[in-house]
């Protein structure tokens, strides 16, 4: 992986780490159905702009979701809880980079193809717009 590739990755996911979510609810497949689908999202990053994919799927009854892969060059890691907000879509999950595990929170809102994403990292916000593929 190229350093400035690497640069994004770790300034993304170190970035991301700890964020809050007041009011989440359980989020029930009717609820994520305008979510559900593969998303491109690019996200802009103190190391300059990304790309990260997010897929949202029904699963035994239950919703699931994968973010990575893009730009980032990494796997695609499972999303560990997914609640709601109002009309968001909050997902949490965990990424290892270069060996340490960072807590990373996707707070996505969906119109039609289009979706609007932040990264929220300890009141810092890392903004995205994604598109359906």
């Amino acid at each position: 992986m190229r350093i400035s590739s690497l640069v994004k990755v770790v300034a993304l996911t170190i970035l991301l780490g700890y964020p809050s979510v007041s009011g989440a609810q359980t989020v029930t497949p009717a609820d994520a159905q305008a979510f559900m689908g593969t998303w491109a999202i690019d996200v802009n990053t103190p190391g300059g702009p990304i790309s990260v994919d997010l897929t949202v799927t029904e699963a035994n009854g239950a919703v699931a979701a994968e973010v990575g892969g893009g730009t980032t060059g990494g796997p695609m890691t499972a999303v560990s809880e997914i609640t709601k907000n109002g009309s968001s879509l909050v997902m949490k999950y965990e990424a290892d980079v270069q060996g340490a595990v960072t807590p990373i929170t996707l707070t996505a809102e969906a119109d039609g193809d289009a979706l609007t994403a932040n990264f929220d990292a300890a009141g810092q916000l890392l903004p995205g717009t994604g598109k359906r593929k």
